[in-house]
């Protein structure tokens, strides 16, 4: 007796994800040997390249302009984003996507993935930075860990984000508190500290100067 491969999306799920305008990025994640990973579902030509019937498929995200602070996210159980579920996902998507100004532009996802790697060489470049990606990783986002870099180099980056305004990049900050040991902590503790009370004595000249 054969068996007949199961979807894990129905074509109407397949056929509403791919008319969503370029501006929103759509990733898949699949469980690949026990681990996470993130795979476009959709190529540069607007096409579905992730196999419909991958098995090890356990959630889907939809993010406006890949800036990470708002993602839709739909969970595949193994009842998968079946045909039951449209109405649903449909109701979701309409108002992920009410929540941000229509676009007018009509640039092609294989443009756009072209302008993203230009601005990605552009930002390495003013930071002076070399960052690399790992064999899974093609988004053109950039991550890195600050506190390996040298005071020069760190510098550097903050001059470069202080002078990007509020309509470029988005930039996301992320301090992980949640490996920190005992020794860490303290020590972050008294450098802030420090920190506190050298602000507090500049601020304190500086009254000084205005009054004396």
């Amino acid at each position: 007796m054969l068996f007949r491969k199961k979807r894990w999306l129905c074509k109407e799920v397949e056929d509403m994800l791919l008319a969503l305008h370029p501006v929103f990025h759509i990733s898949v994640k699949v469980m690949v040997s026990g681990d996470p990973v993130f795979f476009s579902f959709r190529d540069e030509n607007g096409n579905m390249i992730v196999d419909p019937y991958e098995r090890n498929v356990v959630g889907l995200n939809v993010d406006y302009m890949r800036n990470g602070c708002s993602v839709e996210t739909f969970y595949v159980g193994k009842d998968g984003l079946d045909r039951w579920r449209v109405p649903y996902i449909r109701e979701r998507l309409d108002q992920y996507v009410s929540r941000f100004p229509k676009t007018n532009w009509n640039t092609s996802l294989k443009q756009l993935g072209a302008m993203r790697e230009e601005l990605r060489t552009a930002i390495c470049n003013s930071m002076n930075l070399n960052i690399l990606r790992n064999k899974y990783d093609n988004s053109p986002s950039i991550t890195f860990a600050f506190s390996e870099l040298s005071p020069e180099e760190k510098r550097r980056v903050c001059d470069v984000i202080c002078n990007l305004d509020s309509d470029a990049v988005y930039v996301q900050l992320d301090f992980s508190l949640d490996l920190m040991n005992a020794e860490q902590i303290c020590t972050t503790l008294d450098q802030l500290a420090l920190y506190d009370a050298g602000k507090e004595a500049e601020c304190g000249e500086n009254g000084e100067e205005e009054y004396g």
